[in-house]
């Protein structure tokens, strides 16, 4: 439980063995690859090295993967995949060759063309939707569009607003063309849609008057016939690609059964776009090549003497130096695990770090159960949660979330047990701890936790230094700080719950003994006695944060309450509404309660972890190990496997 250790790696291989070596390594999934082009810029090497790049074969497989990806989302479109619910995904089918390859990819294509003929007969039905409402205004109208000029007149059609009266346009219409003509075939809200007739002499001087008073020529689709006859055309052109979309529906849900084919090429795709990708990173000779990178030294052995039997190739480790820093993989059981997430969302631990999570998650499953603390709560949240894990299929590093809450729901049953709370006192039940009677002890019990986890964290941070060779830093910086703290608490203590005997007096000395100390010691760094001194009386306003910390940890009590107290009300508001609303009541109630308490729960536990525990060792500021693997989508990869 601990952050593993890493050895540098180095490969120096033969181009004809590059490919076979690196499939090697993906399907092992061990190793995480470094950019090696910082050595083209040393001198040494001159002019022998270059990147190495399969830019070309990338480009290629983001075709393939681009094509693939659209087939699915086509096909998926029109079939409906009966999945279960937190159905695992299914396992990867390593492609056994080009043949198969291509007849799946070939199918893809095919599929690709199906959909886009549907998507041109979607096209040309919308297009003949749009001609035919253009059309509909003028329906009345029986006038073939293909013959609107005679050998001396000439018709256009066009549009007046509303708001412009044709007993106004007339008369100023005769002044210029007194053989003209203009009526109206219909009107509608906006428009009035008229029809213009005019002597061809006078057609210009017509259309520029008609335009002053707003007319604009209408834009009509090209029609053998009459506006009616146009839009029976197009009734039956919109028809005939309804059927040609419904054929071709058809034929793409045809191919159902090789969903599961075309998804696991997909992901074949994947893995060798990744092994192409990743050649960024080498750097090669004419015949040669390098690769650097990181592995869990327990397992460079093996892969070395793996490497140096298969292939013509050097092979070289060397143990990381945790003062230079390498890569973070972190190794705990499975319960700790799902913590890690919580931990690398503050940040990823550096290698002067330790691994905090085993001690954080204790805390984290006791902290969020107090919060929440109903039994019946925790016991939907336990059940919902390692049912989806269990049906999921979800492994070590799966399901993180899922894994974090079922545990903390367990959590959240025991003190739901202690506290006496089963869905508010929906059920009652003995409670060794009433959080409405027994307020004050709720609320030490609070602080008391705080307390512990602010001096586990303060314990860590003197671990470190004196792992780090600083034993005396350990003393003054941490074994000062808990006889401080731990007097000023113990004299507080009779000020607010009353007399505790001889400890009270044992508070005093402790508090004396840890002041003087400070004061002493929290100045060694600076230069003169004033400074040293100054330094060291002004390190004494530090208890103000210590105690702000472990104030902080009242939010235990107060969330306690909070789920407690507004699920007795639920249960209060549906002995009023009678039998049949309470359950309506309950339902809503109790499931608003658990989701918004819960969420509250998450989040003030994590920020206890955060601020106040954290906060006293914790440097982060670690890269994660990111293994060059096998990475999928649509399928998955046994842990054995990769």
């Amino acid at each position: 439980m601990a952050i593993v250790e890493m050895s540098k790696l180095s490969i120096v291989g033969l181009n004809a063995d590059k490919r076979a070596i690196l499939s090697l390594l993906i399907e092992h999934g061990l190793v995480q690859i470094d950019d090696s082009s910082y050595l083209l810029e040393e001198n040494e090497y001159g002019n022998v090295l270059q990147r190495d790049s399969a830019e070309s074969e990338v480009i290629q497989l983001d075709q393939k993967i681009s094509l693939l990806g659209q087939c699915l989302e086509s096909i998926k479109n029109y079939v409906t995949v009966k999945k279960a619910m937190f159905a695992p995904k299914r396992e990867y089918q390593a492609i056994q060759n080009e043949a198969e390859e291509d007849k799946i990819f070939e199918t893809a294509v095919k599929i690709n063309m199906f959909h886009r003929d549907l998507e041109s007969a979607k096209n040309e039905e919308n297009m003949a939707m749009m001609k035919k409402e253009m059309l509909l205004p003028w329906a009345s109208l029986d006038v073939p569009l293909h013959q609107l000029e005679t050998k001396y007149s000439k018709m256009i059609l066009g549009t007046f607003p509303t708001t412009m009266k044709l007993v106004q346009v007339r008369p100023k219409l005769e002044e210029v063309a007194l053989e003209s003509i203009v009526n109206v075939v219909k009107s509608d809200k906006q428009f009035d849609y008229c029809y213009v007739i005019s002597h061809k002499d006078s057609y210009e001087q017509t259309i520029e008057l008609l335009k002053e008073f707003g007319f604009v020529p209408a834009a009509l689709p090209k029609v053998e016939g009459t506006p009616q006859q146009g839009i029976k055309e197009f009734e039956r052109q919109m028809e005939q690609r309804k059927k040609e979309q419904e054929q071709l529906a058809e034929d793409i849900k045809a191919y159902a059964d090789v969903i599961p084919q075309l998804e696991n090429l997909y992901d074949y795709y994947m893995i060798q776009r990744e092994q192409r990708k990743v050649h960024e990173k080498l750097v090669t000779t004419e015949n040669t090549f390098c690769l650097s990178g990181w592995i869990p030294s327990a397992k460079a052995q093996s892969l070395q003497q793996q490497l140096e039997s298969s292939f013509n190739c050097f092979v070289e480790t060397e143990k990381g130096n945790t003062e230079e820093g390498y890569p973070i993989l972190l190794e705990n059981n499975s319960i700790v695990t799902p913590f890690e997430s919580v931990t690398n969302m503050y940040s990823c631990p550096s290698t002067k770090d330790i691994d905090p999570n085993s001690i954080m998650s204790i805390f984290y499953i006791i902290f969020f159960g107090m919060m929440l603390s109903d039994a019946g709560y925790g016991v939907i949240i336990a059940l919902a949660c390692f049912f989806i894990v269990k049906k999921g299929k979800m492994g070590k590093g799966e399901g993180n979330l899922f894994k974090l809450l079922g545990w903390c729901g367990v959590s959240t049953v025991v003190w739901g047990l202690i506290f006496g709370g089963v869905f508010g006192d929906l059920i009652k039940i003995p409670a060794l701890i009433s959080p409405l009677d027994d307020v004050m002890i709720l609320m030490g019990m609070s602080l008391a936790f705080g307390i512990v986890h602010i001096y586990v964290g303060l314990g860590i941070k003197g671990y470190m230094l004196i792992r780090d060779g600083k034993a005396l830093d350990a003393l003054f910086d941490v074994g000062l700080w808990y006889l401080f703290i731990t007097g000023i608490c113990l004299l507080v203590i009779p000020v607010v719950a009353g007399p505790i005997g001889i400890f009270g007096e044992i508070g005093k000395y402790l508090a004396i003994i840890g002041a003087i100390g400070l004061i002493l010691t929290q100045g060694r760094t600076f230069q003169g006695i004033f400074m040293k001194g100054f330094k060291g009386v002004s390190s004494l306003y530090g208890i103000t944060s210590y105690f702000a910390d472990i104030l902080s940890y009242s939010r235990l009590m107060a969330l306690c309450l909070s789920t407690g107290v507004i699920g007795q009300v639920i249960n209060l508001l549906g002995d009023i509404a009678g039998p049949i609303p309470a359950i309506f009541i309950g339902v809503i109630g109790h499931t608003a309660n658990l989701l918004i308490n819960a969420l509250g729960a998450y989040v003030h536990t994590s920020r206890l972890q955060y601020v106040e525990f954290f906060g006293k060792f914790f440097e982060g500021g670690g890269t994660p190990f990111t293994p060059f693997k096998r990475k999928t989508k649509y399928t998955a990869i046994h842990t054995e496997q990769n």
